[in-house]
């Protein structure tokens, strides 16, 4: 008779032990599913914003400083042709009109992309309005040429002056925000899920201490439901573990590989057209100034040769930047008087812009990769920790139904 209460305790306290443990899991896959889910929903948007708008922006600012400089480069040309044989070269000015409207349209780019960022759109502003009175002393240049060369020259090296001086440091300006932006972004990006992980490896710990304790009080080794939940959660975490490190790991290869040769690339195209320009200007003016500019943007140029080099890092990439160092070459053996320069200095700009796309669609290519090593992971953060869930309870569930 002494012993009915120890029995009626045991059977009484042991199925409740299980109720708990299959509460307490249950409640940690849940815990689990919506911090995993956060944890992947970050990661898919800051990779989508580098992707949609970062990226873009990059490319667009970095395009827009090399826009500028071809536009200088061809209406210089355009104003010394008209003033050496009275027409002027209609190639040159169409090359300027493309290069203004390009540039034009990369502003508008980077406004409507760069979000509520208000130091940025005020420095859009500024560039905006700064290419606008560029412009606009350029069409001055070209009105008052066939009525004073004095006085257009003049128009035309206000312009130059302007382009080199505050629009290039508005530009600059513009750059630097959207590299600041995509330091951020990568940042964020990179960061590891940490709740997400600690999230998981206590469901699992919970898990394992629960199937202990059904292997301790009933001699049975396995239990079909719980080993379904450890398995589940194992996969939950190890998903969110290597798709957010791929991704990241992707994306820092597409900077790397990608966004630092289109820099390199943009600054090599902006100092080819300075020299272009700054050669035409001296031409034109006979002003010494022209002469450092000259001199300062071949050095430019070399320097972005050898970086681009060094950064080349497919055999397509090499030739391409081969080929533009020959072709600069060129036109520096053309402008000291032994050769078409024009011919020679086209050679060297659609090289750049090969090497300038190839660049471009690596970087791209690179983000979009990366956001696809995300694809499914928000549903799987869900859906995996659930099933577990499930699975444990089920587990437990028999263990109860049998000690009865």
């Amino acid at each position: 008779m002494s012993d009915a209460p120890l029995v009626a305790t045991s059977l009484q306290t042991t199925p409740q032990r299980w109720r708990r443990r299959s509460a307490m899991t249950a409640i940690a896959c849940i815990v689990l599913a919506i911090v995993g889910f956060v944890n992947a929903n970050d990661a898919a948007r800051a990779t989508q914003d580098i992707r949609d708008a970062t990226g873009p922006v990059l490319v667009a600012s970095q395009n827009l400083r090399a826009s500028l400089a071809e536009a200088d480069a061809a209406q210089a040309s355009a104003f010394l042709s008209a003033q050496e044989t009275g027409a002027e070269d209609r190639r040159a000015r169409r090359s300027y009109e493309d290069a203004l409207r390009r540039a034009n349209e990369q502003v508008e780019d980077v406004s409507a992309l760069i979000g509520d960022d208000d130091a940025t759109h005020a420095a859009i502003k500024d560039v905006s309005v700064l290419i606008t009175r560029y412009s606009g002393l350029v069409e001055a240049a070209r009105a008052a040429r066939p009525f004073d060369d004095e006085v257009a020259v003049q128009f035309l090296s206000e312009a130059v002056n302007l382009l080199d001086g505050d629009l290039q440091r508005a530009v600059g300006v513009l750059q630097a925000a959207s590299a600041e932006r995509l330091e951020q972004d990568t940042s964020s990006q990179s960061t590891l899920p940490w709740l997400g992980i600690a999230a998981g490896l206590v469901a699992l710990a919970i898990t394992a201490l629960g199937a202990a304790d059904l292997t301790r009080s009933t001699n049975r080794v396995v239990n079909a439901g719980l080993t379904l939940a450890a398995l589940s959660l194992a996969g939950a975490l190890g998903w969110l573990v290597i798709a957010t490190t791929t991704s990241s790991s992707r994306v820092n290869e597409a900077v790397d590989g990608g966004y630092r040769s289109i820099v390199a690339t943009s600054q090599l195209q902006e100092a080819g057209f300075t020299v272009k320009s700054a050669q035409t200007l001296e031409l034109l003016t006979g002003d010494r100034d022209a002469d450092r500019r000259i001199e300062e943007g071949r050095e430019q140029v070399t320097a972005m040769l050898r970086e681009i080099s060094v950064l080349s890092d497919t055999d397509r990439e090499s030739a391409l930047a081969l080929e533009t160092q020959q072709r600069w070459d060129r036109f520096t053996t053309a402008s000291d008087g032994t050769g078409d320069t024009t011919s020679s200095f086209n050679g060297f700009v659609f090289s750049v812009e090969g090497v300038l796309a190839d660049n471009r669609d690596q970087f791209l290519a690179g983000i979009g990769d990366a956001s696809r090593s995300l694809n499914g992971l928000g549903l799987g953060m869900i859906g995996l920790p659930l099933l577990a869930g499930l699975a444990a309870l089920a587990g437990f569930q028999q263990r109860i139904n049998e000690y009865r």
